[in-house]
């Protein structure tokens, strides 16, 4: 609920402002201005108090309410419900599933939570009619089920996703980015083949997990993602994914840009037998001797770059200053870690590369200066490894394009922390499934919002969440109707309100 919020200013005036809670963190919604004198102090909560409703909601309703007379039966965010049902549609989604997969990917962008707490906020912020437990359950189970052929959920949703790159992003698909990261759960059921300990992006190294892989476009739009037991290792992924996602769609040739994670030669060699292109980050300090002298005696000049043979693949190495700086900044913390390690004041959790461990007694014995002296020597320098020649790319353009694995990074990271892909509450393996599936929904959702609007979904969400329609009620013809916010009182991108207008009915 929105509130009126006074918060001293280092000037020591009191600003006031409309505020309201989201996630447990204050979004302000309107500065009204810093008082310096209690006159100016009452007149500026005036004017945020006017600009609220006598409810605690901001003051958008197309007419007055004559209180004595009519009454709120309910009230809903209608324009939020609308906004999404609209990209819904757009990327036709209707057809994958009955209302409630809908409204269970319309509440990962609104509040995601728990299938449970998600269908009882539908009935209490929605007006939905109370769902049963069992009808969510057996809704995500369907979603993750492995069907023949066209009758999967999945490849029903991954045919859907390629259409609107096709059709929303103008131009037929020539690159695919992968990276791949960990979900864990919570789930009183523990361990089993599919969910199982293992190297944890999330620090959360004893709890069940899985990994995830997320094939996209160049703009981070999802098309494709696979799901793997907690503790395979991430290199051992891009195949398979790459291989289930083209088993359904003939392209013609790719190019896959992954990060070092990806690297091994097995992986190059096989991608190229497989028909792609591709550029992947290198490992500078696992190329062998020669290459990692002939690095060491590179021109450290910011930008340089320069190309080396990397067996029968291109090796080129770029230099920046900038980069040097954070390098030497992460060697400097691992240091003081170790020294901590060394000292016997911090206890080994997982093998450190600046420590010398004393095999027989398994105990920390001395700093190594050697790997801190070879870690120095290549601060500043970033590697990408490349079976495209010269003639089809130069340096400056792989290196550019390498760079675009921040779009998929951030789909990740909006995933697991926008949409909540992480804790999973599920412990069946087709439920998880079916989870996921919900996630990517929602993130092709927000992947296309943003595109549209040019603003993060979540600002689009903040807004949205708090702006309600009214069902208002006549005590003496018991009438009803709903009144709706004035759109263009709301700070939306034009091409947002041109979507909403339509779509809201009249009072």
């Amino acid at each position: 609920m929105p509130y009126v919020k006074l918060s001293q200013t280092t000037s020591g005036a009191t600003a006031v402002q409309i505020a309201t809670k989201h996630y447990g963190k204050t979004v302000i919604l309107k500065h009204f201005g810093s008082a310096h004198t209690k006159q100016e102090l009452i007149e500026l909560k005036s004017l945020a108090q006017a600009w609220l409703r006598p409810a605690g909601q901001m003051n958008l309703l197309t007419q007055p309410i004559d209180r004595q007379r009519f009454r709120t039966t309910s009230h809903q965010p209608y324009c939020f419900e609308q906004l999404v049902k609209a990209y819904y549609d757009k990327l036709s989604f209707n057809d994958l599933g009955s209302k409630l997969l809908f409204e269970l990917v319309m509440m990962r962008l609104y509040e995601p939570c728990s299938k449970l707490r998600s269908i009882r906020l539908l009935a209490d912020r929605f007006g939905r009619p109370a769902y049963a437990e069992e009808t969510a359950y057996r809704l995500v189970k369907k979603l993750g089920a492995e069907g023949k052929g066209q009758n999967s959920a999945k490849t029903a949703l991954l045919t859907k996703l390629r259409i609107a790159h096709e059709r929303y992003y103008g131009s037929a698909l020539a690159v695919l980015l992968y990276d791949v990261t960990t979900l864990y759960f919570e789930s009183a059921r523990g361990s089993d083949e599919y969910k199982v300990p293992g190297y944890s992006k999330d620090g959360k190294h004893k709890d069940p997990q899985i990994l995830v892989g997320l094939l996209t476009n160049l703009q981070g739009f999802p098309l494709g993602y696979e799901s793997f037991p907690g503790k395979t290792f991430e290199g051992h992924t891009l195949l398979t994914a790459l291989n289930n996602w083209r088993r359904q769609f003939k392209s013609a040739k790719l190019r896959i840009v992954a990060d070092a994670g990806m690297l091994s030669r097995l992986n190059c060699d096989n991608l190229v037998k497989a028909g792609y292109d591709f550029i992947v980050g290198a490992r500078l300090h696992s190329l062998g001797d020669d290459l990692t002298g002939q690095l060491k005696a590179m021109v450290k000049r910011n930008g340089k770059i320069q190309e080396f043979t990397y067996g029968k693949w291109r090796l080129i190495v770029q230099y920046k200053t900038n980069r040097a700086k954070k390098d030497l900044h992460t060697i400097d913390k691992a240091i003081k870690k170790a020294q901590a390690i060394v000292d016997g004041k911090q206890t080994i959790k997982r093998r450190s590369k600046f420590v010398v461990i004393d095999e027989p007694s398994k105990t920390a014995k001395s700093l190594d200066e050697a790997a801190i002296a070879e870690s120095k020597a290549l601060v500043g320098l970033k590697g990408y490894i490349t079976n495209l020649g010269p003639e089809k790319v130069k340096a400056e353009g792989l290196i550019a394009q390498y760079h675009e694995l921040w779009h998929v990074e951030r789909s990740f990271r909006m995933s697991k922390s926008d949409l909540k892909a992480r804790p999973i509450f599920h412990h069946l393996e087709e439920n998880i499934k079916g989870h996921l599936c919900i996630v990517v929904m929602a993130l092709a959702i927000a992947k296309l919002l943003e595109k549209d609007s040019g603003v993060s979904v979540q600002k689009i969400v903040d807004q949205l969440a708090n702006v309600l329609s009214y069902q208002q009620q006549d005590t003496e013809t018991n009438e009803t109707w709903w009144q709706h916010p004035e759109l263009d009182k709301l700070n939306l991108p034009a091409h947002l309100l041109e979507i909403l207008k339509p779509l809201m009915p009249g009072d």
